[in-house]
């Protein structure tokens, strides 16, 4: 090989790797993203820890993810592909899915791998709450709130999730 192919493939593996470590740093774990005290209430303190008291409680204080409203999302889709941004109507109707008891089934999670991240964000730019889902309809979504569970999308509720961010033109 010459010393030009070299130069080409040197600076292509160059490009390709500040690419991956740029798009890995400008992902936020969830873990790293703190939401201060925005939780509106401890379910310990709400007598006994159940599910339906939880989402009752919720319903009642009209407590929903994210806790403040969301301006719109960024649909982070892994390093290669690029972000997805959806704007503050189809925003609304991904938290309206999320925020869906009945969009949910019961049952073992499975094996969790996450695909994507939904990013939202205030009026303001500030992220104020993250989704990770696996295409396969897991999710995780942090602030936690009960009603929205940790587990897995009904295939329905997976499928409207995608029509929103995909939306077919007629």
């Amino acid at each position: 090989m010459n010393i030009r192919k070299k130069i080409i493939y040197g600076v292509l593996l160059l490009l390709i790797t500040l690419l991956v470590l740029w798009r890995g740093l400008f992902v936020f774990s969830i873990s790293n993203i703190s939401f201060g005290s925005d939780i509106k209430y401890n379910w310990a303190q709400n007598g006994n820890n159940t599910y339906d008291k939880d989402c009752l409680f919720e319903t009642e204080r009209k407590i929903m993810f994210p806790l403040e409203k969301a301006n719109y999302c960024i649909i982070y889709r892994g390093v290669l592909l690029k972000d997805i941004r959806i704007d503050s109507y189809r925003t609304q109707e991904i938290i309206t899915v999320l925020n869906d008891t009945s969009s949910y089934r019961w049952g073992e999670v499975g094996t969790y791998f996450e695909d994507w991240k939904i990013i939202f964000y205030n009026s303001n730019n500030n992220i104020i709450g993250i989704t990770s889902i696996d295409l396969g309809g897991y999710t995780y979504s942090s602030p936690y709130i009960r009603k929205m569970k940790w587990g897995s999308l009904r295939d329905e509720s997976l499928g409207r999730l995608m029509r929103i961010i995909y939306p077919i033109s007629d």
